[in-house]
């Protein structure tokens, strides 16, 4: 089995001016140092086993990650890959803006000088691809509201409203689990984090494949797959792999398990 745990970094100065952050470093608040502590201190009494913390560049991640790696004495390392997308234009402008929440539904929009949602897919995915390939190993990553949007997408179809809206609280923490048959998952209390919060996906039907669903892109090259190669990266967040595997001769969709902190947030 292989899991991954993803957490949003403290709050920071530009969280409580409502203003978007993006690749500009605005650094923790007193209270995001203080989440950043507690979220260390739940990590270690949770007893749940992780390798190692991954984390983004931005201060206001790294200083996160770092106190969670000094309260459970795990490795961390930086991973320029998880640093936030570049908002361009809108960098310090309101997080509400009536303009940027229509430009977060283009994909293709680089915001004037910054980073598409199709180009951050694509160095996020290649990174999680990575992952996936040490089995034996589980991480933590520490990053940022937009790219836990793609990591979110990377496990599950989302529509582009569900895309656009997607987000997490400062110091908030996901787990999303990779397994091949329900059998061989991990038992993993349902209070590990706080409260467990159903993926609002699966009410709907979606967390099984469907009949004719395009098979996984990680199957041999040269199998074709509705119109292309499989193997090749697909870099658009609404139409993220679906993430089957093999079990029992079927394919069934990976679980993906959300477990929440029970931080105050901004």
């Amino acid at each position: 089995m292989h899991s991954i745990y993803f957490a949003r970094h403290g709050e920071t100065v530009w969280n409580v001016e409502n203003k978007i952050c993006g690749m500009t470093d605005s650094p923790l608040t007193e209270k995001g140092r203080q989440q950043a502590r507690e979220l260390g201190q739940k990590v270690k009494e949770s007893g749940v086993h992780i390798d190692e913390i991954l984390y983004s560049p931005l201060s206001r991640a790294a200083d996160t990650a770092k106190a969670v790696a000094e309260a459970t004495g795990l490795p961390a390392r930086c991973e320029p890959r998880l640093r936030e997308q570049c908002f361009g234009k809108y960098e310090g402008t309101p997080r509400d803006g009536a303009e940027f929440r229509i430009s977060k539904t283009h994909f293709a929009d680089r915001y004037d000088g910054g980073e598409s949602m199709m180009q951050l897919a694509q160095r996020i995915y290649n990174l999680l691809d990575e992952l996936r390939q040490d089995e034996n190993k589980t991480y933590l990553l520490v990053a940022h509201n937009g790219i836990a949007r793609v990591v979110e997408s990377y496990f599950h179809d989302m529509t582009n409203e569900e895309y656009s809206a997607a987000g997490i609280k400062n110091c908030q923490i996901k787990m999303l689990q990779n397994s091949i048959c329900d059998s061989e998952r991990s038992e993993i209390p349902k209070d590990f984090f706080g409260k467990l919060r159903e993926d609002p996906l699966r009410s709907r039907g979606k967390e099984t494949g469907r009949a004719g669903e395009t098979p996984p892109p990680c199957l041999p090259h040269g199998k074709k797959t509705a119109g292309r190669t499989a193997g090749k990266r697909r870099a658009v967040p609404i139409s993220a792999r679906p993430c089957l595997v093999a079990c029992a001769g079927t394919h069934t969709r990976m679980p993906f398990t959300l477990y929440m902190s029970s931080e105050t947030h901004s």
